[in-house]
């Protein structure tokens, strides 16, 4: 069952825009619960390469670039991103994609993202528990193995030390840490 908190009633209105982008990484994760094999290999879409734990799953073909993404945000908000890249690729290998409205981080599975605003960048991780943090504006539970947490970045200081190590946590999601082969 899929649980689901906001914390921002605030800007709610903004938030619900990109609550289907949310729940597709959730899906992404929880596709993986059916393979009997975890460190199978990722299936490629014969049409546009993009990679997926099971076969088949139903995704956007659509490629898309940073500029296109960004064109509508402040500049500031591409060096907020470019940050988030940083720590993110500082976690370890990972692939990016860039969709229409967001940008997404994957290393067998997604499990962090970010929304470009006007003024603010949005992050999402895929975290194995539900945790607090001051910049934390919604929540959902899709499995006990992924929580998803989404922050609004409003400058470089909101990625605190807090921030820097739940994404070292949810990087164990993005490689399967948290998943329990059904052999085991």
């Amino acid at each position: 069952m899929i649980r689901y908190e906001e914390f921002d009633t605030h800007h709610s209105k903004r938030i619900s825009n990109i609550e289907q982008g949310i729940i597709d990484l959730g899906n992404f994760v929880l596709s993986s619960l059916v393979s009997d094999n975890i460190k199978k290999p990722l299936w490629r879409c014969p049409k546009c390469g993009a990679k997926f734990v099971t076969s088949n799953i139903w995704h956007s073909c659509g490629k898309h670039t940073l500029k296109e993404l960004f064109a509508k945000s402040d500049p500031h908000v591409l060096r907020l991103f470019r940050t988030f890249e940083k720590l993110v690729r500082a976690c370890g290998r990972v692939t990016m994609i860039p969709r229409k409205s967001s940008v997404v981080f994957m290393v067998r599975v997604r499990f962090a993202g970010a929304y470009p605003r006007k003024s603010y960048l949005l992050c999402g991780l895929g975290l194995p528990r539900k945790v607090r943090h001051p910049k934390l504006v919604k929540y959902q539970a899709y499995a006990s193995h992924f929580q998803g947490h989404l922050f609004r970045i409003d400058s470089e200081k909101d990625f605190d030390g807090h921030f820097v190590s739940l994404l070292r946590e949810s990087y164990g999601v993005g490689t399967q840490k948290y998943l329990k082969n059904k052999r085991d």
